[in-house]
């Protein structure tokens, strides 16, 4: 009996040394355990700080570094002119921006060349000088420019008259569309361009020449081309002594390119002619409605044929003219 007590305590001694190694063994674990997940969490925190001191290093820098331009409230196609409220403020790294960026009052008043999209920072290159506006602009309607079939309100184009004997010149330039309707052209000319038209009208007129304009492609990349034409001495001559001579051609004119217009037009379907005939009852009234200052009937071979001079003569010659007749009103 006393052997098995004795057992048994042993069996009990032996658990409880075998519990307690095992209950080291488990804190220890649990204690190296803890160890790491304590140096795991510093240095995470550890890392999270460094990163947070180079952000905000970042943000020093990127602060120091801006700076306040103007750049576009929203998108805008080429030919726009920048008014005030296109425009806003911002601020942005200088290393994203160009050298050459436009100040807004630089910027205010010029036209686009290309479009440009919103928040975009302006330029040079991107914008062109419209100029203020000269006191002797005036808007000019005409009937009797050939149009191309493809013209619309806006773009740009040269004036050219074209002789039958071949001879091709550029009247007016790079001339904005102001408006358009159908057969009817609106421009903006100034005094030397009015009195440049009223003499390539009036040679139309004498040598059954023809008046037409030609667009541009790219009317805000492209130059305008050079004025050819020679303005002759005795149309303008012929301008001072009877202006009824302006007149008479510009009407003969437009009647023969409306009945050249009307020639297309028959050969139009009815649905076309109804789509046309609705329109021209909106616009202006027919050339033929309006009164003739000067009798029609004269003869275009009674008035003198002038040779045609070359473009480096032309203000000399308007210059005498005008000289000459102010001189004579003494």
């Amino acid at each position: 009996m006393a052997v098995i007590r004795q057992r048994t305590k042993n069996l009990i001694m032996a658990g409880s040394i075998g519990a307690l190694f095992m209950l080291v063994v488990s804190s220890g674990a649990v204690f190296w355990g803890y160890q790491e997940l304590q140096k795991s969490h510093e240095e995470a925190i550890t890392a999270y700080e460094h990163k947070v001191q180079e952000a905000e290093q970042l943000l020093l820098e990127q602060q120091r570094d801006k700076q306040k331009v103007y750049v576009l409230r929203h998108n805008i196609p080429a030919g726009t002119v920048i008014s005030d409220d296109a425009l806003v403020m911002q601020e942005l790294p200088k290393d994203i921006l160009p050298l050459n960026v436009v100040d807004k009052r630089d910027a205010i008043g010029k036209v686009t060349k290309i479009d440009l999209a919103q928040n975009t920072p302006l330029i040079q290159s991107m914008l062109f000088v419209n100029g203020a506006t000269p006191h002797d602009l005036r808007n000019n309607e005409f009937k009797l420019i050939t149009l191309p079939s493809k013209l619309k309100t806006g773009d740009f184009a040269d004036i050219r008259i074209k002789f039958p004997t071949g001879h091709d010149y550029i009247v007016l330039t790079k001339k904005k569309v102001m408006d358009l309707n159908l057969d009817t052209i609106w421009l903006e000319m100034d005094e030397e361009e009015i009195l440049t038209m009223s003499s390539a009208i009036v040679d139309a007129y004498l040598e059954q020449a023809t008046i037409y304009a030609l667009s541009y492609v790219d009317p805000y990349m492209q130059n305008e081309a050079i004025t050819t034409y020679p303005v002759s001495s005795t149309v303008l001559e012929l301008i001072q002594a009877d202006p009824n001579i302006v007149h008479i051609a510009r009407t003969v004119l437009e009647k023969k390119h409306r009945e050249l217009l009307e020639k297309r037009l028959s050969e139009l379907g009815d649905a076309d002619k109804m789509t046309y005939t609705s329109k021209q009852s909106a616009s202006t009234p027919s050339i033929q409605n309006r009164p003739i200052v000067a009798n029609e009937s004269s003869s275009p071979t009674q008035l003198p044929i002038s040779n045609e001079q070359t473009p480096s003569n032309v203000h000399e010659d308007q210059a005498q003219i005008f000289n000459l007749d102010s001189n004579n009103g003494q």
